[in-house]
């Protein structure tokens, strides 16, 4: 009985030291959006976000198709220029405001981009 013990509670100690993952919007007015030369989006703004790499212009990575990318810019874009509310989805373990601003750790953890 106490070895079954032993195992069960280093197990949940083993689960409980993996980091949750979770979906989560930053919901806002777009105040930045830019690419660089080698065409990685960025932008800030919903939801207290600061400025993250979303994806890059012609380029299939991180989940996103060249022509995904293109059309997220285009969706960021309208909604910066008619004043509408940008949705943006991520899947991690931070937060809207806890993004790291100017980090290509951000590339790959956003899979929607929206308006209302």
């Amino acid at each position: 009985m106490k070895k079954y013990l032993v195992a069960v509670v280093l197990l949940s100690m083993t689960v409980v030291a993996v980091p949750a993952s979770a979906n989560y919007e930053c919901s806002g007015t777009v105040t930045y959006l830019g690419h660089d030369g080698g065409g990685t989006v960025t932008v800030a703004g919903p939801g207290g976000l600061p400025a993250i790499y979303l994806c890059t212009l012609g380029v299939s990575a991180n989940g996103w198709t060249a022509d995904a990318c293109k059309s997220a810019y285009a969706t960021l874009l309208a909604a910066k220029v008619s004043g509408q509310v940008a949705n943006i989805f991520f899947n991690d373990n931070l937060t809207c405001t806890t993004q790291p601003a100017w980090n290509g750790s951000t590339l790959g953890k956003v899979y929607h981009v929206s308006t209302q």
